[in-house]
């Protein structure tokens, strides 16, 4: 199992817009990927054979550990998932933590 960096591209107007299509990283269900945020990332996710994307929250509320985020995607479909408040999803170097039940592509935006 790996730990895996994931680059976070800016939405943008100019140069029409971002090229996302070049920007996919596929994913796989044995590594965690770690995703810088500032609380307006959007995961873009497209799985064949359809996953389950998991978002750690680290924190508490209360001395209560807080459920982990869970997202369907469906196959052959593409969800947007986010953005993530930084106070319930960081961890404490500032990146959420995100994991795949499947294979799937992945593609971080910040908006």
């Amino acid at each position: 199992m790996a730990n895996v960096p994931v680059t976070v591209y800016d939405a943008r107007w100019s140069s029409n817009g971002q090229n996302i299509t070049d920007n996919g990283l596929v994913v796989g269900v044995t590594d965690t990927y770690f995703i810088p945020n500032n609380g307006r990332v959007v995961l873009l996710v497209t799985s064949t054979p359809g996953c389950t994307v998991t978002v750690q929250t680290p924190g508490t509320m209360s001395g209560l550990a807080i459920a982990d985020a869970t997202a369907t995607v469906g196959a052959n479909k593409q969800q947007a998932i986010g953005p993530f408040p930084t106070t319930l999803f960081n961890q404490a170097d500032g990146t959420i933590q995100v994991t795949f039940s499947a294979a799937a592509t992945l593609h971080s935006l910040r908006v």
